[in-house]
């Protein structure tokens, strides 16, 4: 059985609308990434780019070893990963 989306309510828009104001305003040396969960890991984007991590290492992991991560940002739901 197939589902359907219910339309987004004009609240939802317009909260929508507002984080992608935010996001589109982020700083460009600043990256995020998020492994599944409610935390956006906030990291130097700048300072990544000049690493050549292995392919296979994860980001977390490069981050980690080159203390790249700046800080977190929560939400009050889950952000689902998407690869591909």
């Amino acid at each position: 059985m197939a589902l359907t989306a219910k339309c987004l309510t004009g609240q939802e828009k317009i909260w929508v609308r507002r984080l992608e104001a935010v996001l589109l305003d982020c700083p460009h040396r600043l990256g995020l990434y998020t492994v599944g969960d409610r935390y956006l890991t906030v990291f130097d984007a700048l300072a990544y780019e000049t690493v050549a991590p292995p392919a296979s290492h994860t980001i977390g992991s490069v981050l980690s070893a080159h203390n790249l991560d700046l800080g977190v940002a929560r939400s009050a739901v889950n952000i689902y990963p998407r690869v591909g």
